[in-house]
């Protein structure tokens, strides 16, 4: 089952213990629904509610997620998938696409071999930023990076940027 979020609204305003956000889940290509949370701390709103059973019955099928992070016992932890969890984990996804995206509008973000963590140039103004990244072997030299996520597919750039603030 594929499932995808689309028209994302998001409210940092409004979030407290989880995301204010409204969205269309759309399973396999298909608009199954709405789904909305007020950022409270309370359960995902779903319209209409079957769209939840049937996103349910589908995260039963998965392997149990490791949550091991959120404990510092050095324990192994795991928990059940379910529909909030799934969705929980696209919003994230979409908000870590959208912080990346507009950093890489705006700077050069790179890695340095040996060094851990995300570089970044201060802000370049767009036409320079794009003679720039026109270059990129003098770009990459003039930086000492190892890879500059703006020449990286971006799903690529965002799995570096999160993987490095782990």
């Amino acid at each position: 089952m594929k499932i995808e979020l689309k028209r994302i609204s998001h409210n940092a305003r409004l979030s407290e213990e989880t995301y204010a956000f409204t969205a269309d889940v759309w399973i396999d290509g298909v608009k199954a629904g709405e789904v909305q949370n007020a950022g409270h701390g309370g359960p995902d709103q779903w319209h209409p509610r079957e769209v939840e059973a049937r996103i349910d019955a589908y995260a039963a099928t998965l392997p149990h997620t490791d949550v091991s992070d959120m404990y510092s016992d050095g324990q192994k932890h795991t928990m059940e998938q379910s529909a909030e969890v799934l969705i929980a984990n696209l919003v994230t996804a979409w908000l870590h696409e959208k912080e990346v995206k507009r950093a890489l509008s705006k700077r050069i973000l790179y890695t340095i071999a040996g060094k851990d963590g995300i570089y970044q140039t201060k802000a370049i103004p767009a036409a320079q930023l794009k003679t720039l990244l026109a270059s990129p072997e003098t770009t990459t030299a003039k930086l000492k990076a190892e890879k500059v996520l703006n020449l990286l597919p971006v799903p690529e750039a965002v799995a570096l940027y999160i993987a490095s603030a782990a």
